[in-house]
């Protein structure tokens, strides 16, 4: 299963947000226990305040 899926003519993307990385990027498509797929986005921002998710946000604008 992919990690992405058509919803109402929206694309909905499951990413896990890795914080404070050496490095910014996205990492690739992992699964977890139950076989959920989901993209590894990695960031330099720490994970407070909203940085990372605004990371993340620049980070996507720019993929």
């Amino acid at each position: 299963m992919p990690p992405w899926a058509v919803v109402a003519g929206w694309v909905i993307v499951a990413v896990r947000v890795a914080p404070k990385a050496r490095g910014a990027g996205l990492d690739g498509v992992r699964t977890d226990g139950s076989g959920a797929a989901f993209v590894i986005a990695r960031v330099n921002a720490p994970a407070e305040g909203g940085k990372a998710n605004a990371a993340l946000l620049a980070l996507l604008a720019r993929a």
